[in-house]
């Protein structure tokens, strides 16, 4: 790794093991320049950049790799976002292969419905030209509901130079049982033509402590009765939930599956 590495960007962070420190708002990548991956600053312009914060996604779309969507995300003194923003990259004319990243407003669809309340350490898996946005932490606690980002139209004007028209909706959900509210967990799309997202582990209240060497971590908890409820606990989650789109495109449906996993878990 180079000498210049990127600051840590946790700030008042609804997770308690994540270490306080200064929000950025610096853009920073990291680059194959040779046979070993260094940290460089890119070159940053647009008109309009996204306030400092983490917590957020940051979301590949499109075939090319070089159109990127931001979501959400924490801000200073426990501030949320549901915002969204267009980053793209260019490193056609460079001959160092830098990248030059700009930043682009987005407008929505006339048959846009309404975005997520503001959230952050939520999960943004893409499925070409659009986004799954699951759980995550906000105002209101812990969420687990499913909202769906899709990009209506990207077109390049020019060089570096694109627009982009986004649509919100959130799917009708078709299952018995769905995972609990959560933040901090992944959440992988497969790659085998099935239009399915593995959702495995994350962080809430009463999550199932099923798992080898589940921990709790509220910091309450010392100070309740042996008999308190789950509910009250924060705990991490050793499950893994399949989340299956295929019909999300024709019918905006969405189900959930919980799948047998076979092997030891991961602990919790």
């Amino acid at each position: 790794l180079s000498r210049l590495l990127p600051s840590t960007s946790i700030s008042n962070s609804p997770f308690r093991f994540l270490l306080p420190t200064i929000l950025v708002a610096r853009l920073f990548a990291c680059c194959l320049v040779d046979i070993n991956m260094r940290w460089h600053p890119p070159r940053v312009k647009g008109t309009v950049i996204p306030e400092r914060r983490h917590g957020h996604s940051i979301t590949v779309i499109g075939g090319g790799g070089d159109t990127f969507v931001v979501f959400g995300g924490i801000g200073g003194e426990g501030k949320f976002f549901n915002d969204v923003y267009l980053l793209t990259a260019d490193i056609s004319n460079n001959a160092d292969k830098e990248l030059n990243l700009q930043w682009h407003t987005v407008t929505y669809d006339k048959s846009s419905g309404q975005p997520p309340s503001p959230r952050g350490c939520h999960s943004a898996t893409a499925i070409e030209r659009t986004i799954v946005i699951f759980g995550g932490i906000g105002p209101t606690g812990y969420q687990s509901d499913v909202h769906v980002l899709e990009a209506v139209e990207l077109v390049q004007w020019g060089v570096g130079e694109y627009a982009a028209v986004m649509k919100w909706s959130e799917p009708k959900v078709r299952s018995l049982l769905c995972p609990s509210a959560r933040a901090g967990h992944s959440a992988t799309a497969v790659n085998d033509g099935t239009s399915r997202l593995i959702i495995y582990g994350g962080e809430g209240k009463g999550l199932s402590e099923s798992g080898i060497d589940a921990r709790e971590r509220s910091e309450t908890e010392e100070a309740q009765n042996d008999g308190a409820r789950t509910t009250d606990r924060l705990s991490f989650s050793p499950e893994v939930w399949e989340l299956d789109v295929s019909k999300l495109s024709w019918k905006g449906e969405v189900c959930w599956l919980q799948p047998e996993v076979k092997g030891k878990a991961p602990s919790a």
